[in-house]
This record gives C-alpha cells, structure tokens and sequence, in this order.
C-alpha cells in the first residue's frame, strides 16, 4: 500500500489552494426566491367619457390579470389585462321559415370592447389594506356579432345556427389604475379581494351601437 509524503502532500496543497475561496464561496451562496405570480379576476362597470359617452350610456363585463414579481420585495411586478366589456344588445325572435313552423330562432346582435394591457405595476405587499398603481399600453378590439340559436318549443333547448362578425375596428389603447388589496385569510393565505378603478384613452375607432344595423326588406 503507498503512502504520501510530506513533499507530495505540499504539492498537492499547493495545485488546490486557487479553488480554495471558490468552494468556500459556493457554500455561502443563497439561492433566488421563486419570482412571485398573482392571478385574479374582476367583474367590471364600465363608464364611457368624452365623444363614445354621446352614443353609449354604460357597460358590463369582466376581466382577468397575471403579475409577475420583478423584485424580491414584491413591490415592483409586471401585469398583463385581457377584459371584455359588452355596452349593447338587442335580440329578434322568429320563425325560421314557413317550412320549418316548428323552431323558433333568435338572433342577438351584441356590442363589444376587448382589451389587451401590458405594463408596470408598483403596490404595497404588507399591511391590512395593501394600495397599488398601474400603468399600461395595449390594443383594444371593437367588435359587433350577431349569433342565431334555433329553440325547440317543447323542450326549450338552444341550439347555434349561425354566427358573423357584422363590423369590427381596433386601436392602441392606453391605461392607468389605481386600488387596494385587502387580505382575505379566511379563505385563503394568498387569497385578497382587489378594489380598483382603470381608466382607458382609446385612440380614433369605429364602432357600432344599437340599432346601427338595419334588416334589408
């Protein structure tokens, strides 16, 4: 069995001691916290402003939002919004035709608003009542569809006939935001209800509003 000598041992000591810090170093390396993700969901009244408030009076809808944590604080994330906002929609019922008595069909035509936003986002992440604001840029989608869905008088069931797209238009839409998160531990540690308000500037667009469209006799 071979044994090192003293001579050896200084040598190996010697070709090691360059990558002596660096495994000391290693040791004291803290790994990253995961970057944080937040997902939510609203229910949104929407007020219209300015020209669009002369033809259209107000607006339903909902939305969704991502944020993705940029800092190890959490104060600093960026959001992604998509929400749809519907402000009209009027509804026709008939018979399809004289050969078919039986069937009863609809025909809606809805008015609607899709937005897309990407921006920064500065909030508090502690406290009872956590204040946020937002700033984005994005793309917002006009569009007027009408769908037909025939109804079956003796069992009432809907079923989809037909559906066009009768006009649409789009254009960059800019946005601020600004609310509160409240924890909700009750039901959940990460759980928070969002109370906030967003508004939109949308550029020169075309649109449709109800009874826009007219049946040709």
């Amino acid at each position: 069995m071979s044994s090192i000598s003293s001579s050896q041992r200084r040598l190996v000591a010697a070709l090691l001691a360059p990558f002596a810090p660096l495994a000391l170093g290693a040791q004291r390396v803290v790994p990253l916290l995961p970057p944080r993700m937040e997902v939510g969901a609203a229910f949104e009244y929407a007020q219209p402003v300015s020209q669009f408030r002369q033809n259209v009076r107000r607006g339903f809808g909902g939305g969704g939002h991502f944020i993705l944590g940029l800092d190890r604080a959490r104060i600093l994330g960026l959001r992604v919004d998509a929400d749809f906002i519907n402000y009209g929609n009027e509804s026709q019922y008939f018979v399809l035709s004289s050969a078919f008595r039986r069937v009863n069909v609809e025909q809606k035509t809805s008015n609607n608003i899709f937005v897309a936003s990407v921006g920064p986002q500065i909030s508090v992440p502690t406290g009872p009542i956590r204040p946020y604001v937002n700033g984005a840029i994005g793309l917002a989608y006009f569009y007027t569809q009408t769908s037909l869905k025939g109804t079956d008088p003796y069992t009432n069931e809907q079923v989809d006939l037909a559906q066009a797209t009768n006009y649409s238009d789009n254009s960059l839409a800019y946005s601020g935001a600004a609310g509160v998160y409240i924890p909700l531990p009750i039901i959940a540690q990460s759980a928070s209800l969002d109370i906030g308000a967003r508004y939109n500037a949308i550029g020169r667009t075309r649109y449709l509003t109800k009874g826009d469209i007219m049946n040709d006799p």
